[in-house]
């Protein structure tokens, strides 16, 4: 007779709200079937005694760029995946080989996780800078999770700033569809008028790239999301959120009846911008770090519930790319995906 489960797991179990100790869970078929306290679960196939051990579910992290680097992939995000305890990635659709923004890219993206995947995959998808919403219902019906647009433009093509016109629109059509609108939240004309200030002024210090992107940067661009979604149907979510304020107007958005979102990164909740004199450029991402008042305030807000998700936003580049003098002159991005469940 063959075994009830296939798989057999005792431990300390963490569960939503509580830890179940000396208690088992069971797999049957790749799905988790039963938990079970002490010795009471069915006969197994196979059982990994993990006594005095906190045993976890997989993590899900919402915020992996596995192609902005071409040499990345899912060939090499997904396995640093499962070594970190991540058995689900939500994909960003902004890839070095181009955006996700038809269905054919989509398809093309769907062969290789079937290709090269070894964790579970959701794919979310973008639109064109000018729009061309024709492209939205079918990549609704192919499967995205969810779309992401940006208010930032690091490339006119692979990641290009939506402007007013067209995001309005485009938040209407995907709020048809039920499926959430993500954002990459920064103000764009403050951040380049102030980069090229420093670059002029020769102030290219790491420190510069903290100081060219100041907390407004990210709250007057949340703000107008949240005004929009105010008054558009549409459910929005908020990516890598680095400052305490944001996150008090996206509360007073939901005390209002916005359906929203919002994630932060460990990058925010354990670096500050005092770190950028030790890590350089490895510790150059958008949106930058914050001041350790900021930082203790995060964790603070994480504790408190005005954060629904830590995510690693994970983007990475080779060492070669993260060595120029001038802080400006270095791409953004660092790599998180094996190492957020741990951090």
């Amino acid at each position: 007779m063959a075994a009830k489960l296939d798989l057999l797991i005792k431990g300390d179990l963490v569960l939503p709200d509580s830890i179940a100790e000396n208690a088992s869970v069971g797999v049957k078929n790749g799905v988790i079937v039963g938990i079970y306290a002490g010795q009471d679960a069915p006969e197994t196939a196979e059982t990994v005694d993990a006594t005095g051990k906190l045993v976890f579910p997989g993590i899900v992290d919402a915020h992996v760029h596995s192609y902005s680097y071409p040499e990345e992939t899912f060939d090499h995000a997904t396995p640093a995946a499962a070594a970190g305890g991540v058995t689900t990635i939500v994909e960003m659709p902004y890839d070095k080989i181009g955006k996700v923004s038809t269905l054919d890219l989509f398809n093309q993206k769907i062969e290789r996780i079937q290709a090269l995947a070894r964790v579970d995959v959701a794919l979310l998808a973008t639109i064109e800078k000018e729009g061309r919403l024709e492209n939205v219902p079918p990549l609704v019906e192919a499967g995205a999770a969810g779309f992401k647009l940006s208010l930032s433009e690091a490339d006119p093509v692979r990641f290009p700033r939506i402007e007013d016109d067209v995001l309005y629109e485009a938040l209407g059509v995907i709020g048809s569809h039920g499926l959430p609108v993500g954002f990459h939240a920064e103000n764009d004309p403050i951040i380049n008028h102030l980069i090229a200030k420093f670059q002029k002024e020769g102030k290219t210090d790491p420190r510069a790239h903290c100081q060219s992107r100041p907390p407004i940067t990210e709250t007057l661009s949340v703000l107008k999301l949240l005004e929009m979604a105010y008054w558009i149907d549409v459910p929005l979510h908020l990516y890598h959120i680095s400052h305490p304020r944001s996150l008090f107007l996206i509360e007073q958005f939901k005390s209002e009846g916005v359906d929203v979102t919002v994630e932060t990164c460990p990058h925010y909740l354990i670096l500050t911008e005092d770190d950028m004199d030790r890590l350089k450029a490895y510790a150059k991402i958008n949106p930058p770090m914050r001041s350790r008042q900021d930082v203790d305030e995060m964790w603070d807000l994480l504790r408190d519930g005005f954060v629904d998700m830590v995510t690693s936003d994970h983007g990475p580049w080779g060492y070669d790319q993260k060595q120029n003098a001038n802080i400006f002159g270095n791409p953004s991005g660092s790599p998180g995906v094996e190492t957020i469940f741990p951090l």
